[in-house]
């Protein structure tokens, strides 16, 4: 688990005033928005939510699911592993939140959130799920749960009835304990939302000017393609970023500022470019809209296709390069890229991007061929 935490010294006490759209997004965080976008927007709401904690697990964090907490506010945030995109979302301290539905305070520090204020709220609905184990009963609606403890001496009254516990014997109804909001059959069993082809209207989780992108191709030797996606019924656009042609202000016009830039003030890998057959290769000191310039020709060098693993540097989306008929996936161990495109070119060269024991996942192997460099 990596925590980033802010300085809050001058931070006052503030609920999150956040609108529930269920099986799409809960306030400023939508399903589908991918974990670096979700993360460079709470870099800029430090006052408010002052603290991030990231968990993954240590084993295979590309291939299963990491989570994004907000302790200090009650938030919850699964992420598909190999996407990174969120899928769900889960509320579990109702006292740091106002949260509306339409027009209606669902919870706020004058409305508590009951059984029955839900159920008058969000309206009828098919019998919810009682677990016996865990003493909860769980209220459905398409893409948002509710899920309600009961006390353990009233939980025979709803074992084998459709009743919904609106009210119990004591005249009490239960209180909201945990809500899910999430793409798929149910909190349980989420899977990631397709792509929007509209524009997203809080800003957040959007590629620029172009909106979402659908795909990174990486030809080898050429350049790399983004496809956007189509959106408001205009046609798809794809930008070519060619190496040794593409220049920094060609970039700007055509996919618009980066979020963040990095500088690589040396090429570590120079020294290796004549026994792995490529002149120049990411060393980890790479730039987060994934191009470099040389400073001279003022023209694209290198491109870097990264899909990050939580706990190192920097972000990105997942990509696919393309050698020949064949396409490598950021998914793909080298024993599988090694079936489609051959041996690497030589041994593998160790790189260490963690020291001082920054980085949980030790070193990693590049492996050389031409034109490329697999990380």
């Amino acid at each position: 688990m990596i925590n980033l935490q802010h300085d809050n010294s001058s931070r006052r006490e503030q609920r999150l005033d956040l609108s529930i759209v269920p099986g799409k997004n809960l306030g400023w965080f939508r399903l589908g928005t991918s974990v670096w976008d979700i993360i460079n927007f709470l870099r800029e709401q430090s006052r408010i939510i002052p603290s991030v904690d990231l968990k993954y697990t240590d084993e295979s964090p590309i291939l299963t699911d990491l989570f994004l907490s907000l302790p200090a506010n009650g938030i919850n945030m699964r992420f598909d592993g190999p996407t990174q995109r969120l899928k769900s979302i889960e509320v579990n301290d109702f006292s740091k939140l106002r949260l509306t539905y339409q027009d209606s305070e669902v919870s706020s520090s004058k409305a508590a959130p009951t059984f029955l204020s839900i159920y008058k709220i969000f309206g009828p609905t098919y019998p919810g799920e009682l677990d016996k184990t865990k003493n909860e009963y769980t209220l459905n609606y398409p893409g948002v749960s509710f899920v309600f403890p009961i006390p353990k001496e009233h939980i025979s009254l709803f074992i084998s009835s459709t009743d919904l516990p609106l009210e119990l014997p004591d005249g009490t109804s239960p209180l909201l304990s945990r809500l899910h909001t999430y793409h798929g059959a149910n909190f349980r069993n989420v899977t990631v939302p397709p792509l929007l082809r509209n524009a997203n209207p809080e800003n957040m989780g959007s590629n620029g000017d172009l909106g979402e992108v659908e795909s990174v191709v990486a030809e080898l030797k050429r350049g790399i393609t983004v496809n956007f996606l189509a959106r408001n019924n205009s046609s798809p656009i794809s930008v070519e970023i060619l190496l040794n042609v593409t220049t920094p202000q060609d970039l700007i016009v055509d996919i618009g500022s980066p979020l963040r830039i990095f500088y690589k003030e040396e090429d570590k890998m120079r020294i290796h470019s004549e026994d792995i057959g490529v002149n120049s290769t990411e060393d980890g000191e790479t730039a987060s809209n994934n191009t470099l310039s040389n400073g001279v020709e003022n023209h694209i060098q290198e491109g870097v296709a990264r899909l990050e693993v939580l706990g190192e540097d920097d972000d990105i989306e997942s990509t696919s390069t393309q050698a020949g008929n064949n396409y490598v996936t950021s998914e793909m161990k080298i024993d599988k890229i090694s079936e489609l495109i051959g041996p690497p070119s030589g041994r593998p060269l160790i790189f260490n991007r963690g020291a001082g024991g920054q980085n949980p996942f030790g070193p990693t192997e590049l492996s050389g061929y031409d034109g490329a460099v697999f990380e």
